[in-house]
C-alpha cells in the first residue's frame, strides 16, 4: 500500500482521495500506516483526503 500511495507523490497531480466506504475494519497498525502516508503528503504540500465509511450516510445532505 505504501508504494502504491506514495507513488502518487511523483505524479503531475499528486493528490489522493482514499475512499473507505468498502472497508469494514482497520487495525491499529494499518491506521497508523495510513496516517503516516497522509503526513508525508502534507509535508510535500499535497492533498491526501480520507473519506470515512460513514460519509456515505451524508451524501444526500
Amino acid at each position: 500500500m505504501n508504494q502504491l500511495l506514495l507513488g502518487y507523490l511523483q505524479k503531475d497531480i499528486p493528490h489522493v482521495v482514499l475512499k473507505m466506504d468498502a472497508v469494514q475494519s482497520v487495525d491499529e497498525a494499518m491506521a497508523e500506516n495510513i496516517a503516516g502516508i497522509q503526513q508525508q503528503f502534507y509535508e510535500k504540500n499535497c492533498s491526501f483526503v480520507i473519506v470515512p465509511a460513514t460519509f456515505r450516510e451524508w451524501k444526500d445532505i
